[in-house]
């Protein structure tokens, strides 16, 4: 028979680990474009704005990642605590 409800400790585990250890992994992943892209060997003003084009794209990424894996942990705690205050009664 399949468990019907929330296993309440395993979804504060996820959601630590997605605030936690993935956004670390994705932001590292994301910061790790520009000095790649720095790095080409490629010389003169195009690259020197494709580079800048780069940087902004990667910190917006990143800037959006963040806020997304944020509401992600917010909400499973939300939904952890609720479950845990309907049990109770």
């Amino acid at each position: 028979m399949a468990m019907k409800g929330m296993n309440i400790d395993n979804v504060r585990t996820v959601a630590g680990q997605i605030g936690g250890e993935k956004l670390t992994t994705i932001s590292e992943t994301l910061r790790s474009v520009n000095p790649m892209v720095a790095g080409t060997q490629w010389e003169g003003e195009d690259k020197t704005n494709f580079v800048g084009e780069v940087e902004s794209i990667v910190a917006n990424l990143t800037t959006q990642v963040d806020a997304a894996l944020a509401d992600i942990q917010q909400r499973m705690e939300a939904n952890a605590q609720a479950q845990e205050l309907t049990s109770a009664n």
